[in-house]
């Protein structure tokens, strides 16, 4: 085999420019090319009609399109093409960390030993989750709006006080028009005293201080008494 050729794919979503087959004209402009195009499969038999796989990346975005059943080679490019450029054109990537990490949250608990049941708290979007989510910008505008979006939290089994600050306290399942977008844990966001031990330790503080004043008290009188007594003896 001769050495030092290169097998090109002609696939026209492919290259920006197009000539005819044994043309002598300039390239012209091609009607078909979609940028970032990558991969390409082509299929075609009687009964399925020409089919295409088509696959682009721009901006971090990697789309595929499917088209089957077209009648002619021209139909199934023209379609693969549209269907890259709407998917394009009408869909972005949406920071999901960036959009609920900071979300405030009031976990419900009950027997946790803290006064109260309302925990606040937030959510912890660990490494496991995709940071950002490919959606159609009406998606996009309603999520950052957090028009859509639901939480459920769901409190540790066994969780007692007391509770430190950023301490996993439940999990929480997120919900986007009513399909599970992520689970991720649930951080308290304040600290929290036992609220038995709380008890014990405010009547120890109010036992100390009365006892200081009935000892300043007691000792006033004292010092009253010595002094009256001190002038009674006097000559």
């Amino acid at each position: 085999y001769p050495q030092g050729r290169t097998v090109v794919n002609s696939n026209p979503l492919l290259h920006e420019t197009t000539v005819e087959s044994n043309s002598q004209d300039a390239p012209s402009a091609n009607p078909y090319y979609v940028e970032g195009t990558q991969g390409i499969k082509t299929g075609f038999i009687d009964e399925a009609g020409y089919c295409l796989v088509a696959a682009a990346t721009q901006e971090e975005r990697t789309l595929i399109a499917v088209v089957l059943g077209a009648k002619t080679i021209g139909l199934r490019n023209q379609s693969a093409a549209a269907l890259l450029r709407y998917g394009f054109e009408h869909t972005s990537l949406v920071e999901i960390r960036d959009t609920l990490a900071d979300i405030p949250l009031t976990l419900e608990a009950e027997n946790t030993g803290i006064l109260g049941r309302e925990l606040p708290a937030r959510l912890r979007i660990g490494e496991e989750v995709p940071s950002r989510l490919l959606m159609t910008n009406s998606d996009r505008d309603r999520f950052l709006a957090r028009e859509g979006v639901t939480i459920n939290l769901l409190p540790m089994e066994g969780l007692r006080a007391p509770i430190q600050v950023d301490q996993v306290i439940g999990r929480a399942e997120v919900f986007f028009d009513g399909a599970l977008l992520l689970s991720c844990d649930v951080l308290s966001t304040q600290s929290h005293a036992n609220a038995y031990h709380l008890i014990i330790y405010t009547a120890g503080a109010i036992f100390g201080v009365l006892l200081l004043l009935w000892a300043y008290l007691h000792h006033g009188r004292r010092r009253r008494r010595t002094a009256s007594a001190g002038r009674r003896i006097a000559p």
